[in-house]
C-alpha cells in the first residue's frame, strides 16, 4: 500500500523520550559516542549526538528505559539494539558545540527488547492521555 504524502507511515506511535544513549558504530574502532533520545517507537528512534555519522552507518545502541510494573512501582531495563542511521542533519549550533539530529531505524530487534520498548511506549501513551 502506498502512503499518501504527509501521512504517518509508522507502525507504532512515536513517543517523546529523553534518555541518555551510548552509540557505537559497529564497523569502527569501538569508540562510544554519547547521545540523547528525542523520541522513540518500535521501529527506531530520533536522537541528538555530538558526532557526525554517515547515513547507513550500522550502530549498536545501549539505553535504559523505565518500565512500569504497576501503579506505584517501576524499574529500569537496560536494552541493547542494533540500528542503522537513516538521516542525519546539523542541529542548532551552540557556542563552542556542534550537534546533529539523527534518525535511526532498528535492525533485527530481538523479542525481549521489542517487549520492553512496547511496554515503555504503552505506559507513556497512557500517561499522556
Amino acid at each position: 500500500m502506498e502512503a499518501k504524502r504527509g501521512s504517518e507511515r509508522r507502525r507504532s506511535p512515536r513517543v517523546p523520550a529523553r534518555h541518555d544513549l551510548v552509540v557505537r558504530p559497529i564497523d569502527a574502532d569501538g569508540t562510544e559516542l554519547r547521545a540523547q533520545s528525542v523520541n522513540l517507537n518500535l521501529g527506531g528512534l530520533y536522537c541528538t549526538l555530538d558526532h557526525w555519522l554517515q547515513p547507513f552507518t550500522k550502530i549498536a545502541i545501549s539505553l535504559s528505559l523505565p518500565i512500569s510494573l504497576d501503579v506505584d512501582e517501576s524499574k529500569s531495563v537496560d536494552i541493547a539494539v542494533d540500528g542503522v542511521v537513516v538521516r542525519i542533519e546539523p542541529a542548532k549550533r551552540e557556542v563552542g558545540r556542534t550537534s546533529y539530529e539523527c534518525a535511526v531505524a532498528f535492525v533485527g530487534l530481538d523479542e525481549d527488547a521489542e517487549l520492553a520498548i512496547a511496554r515503555y511506549l504503552l505506559a507513556e501513551l497512557v500517561r499522556s492521555t
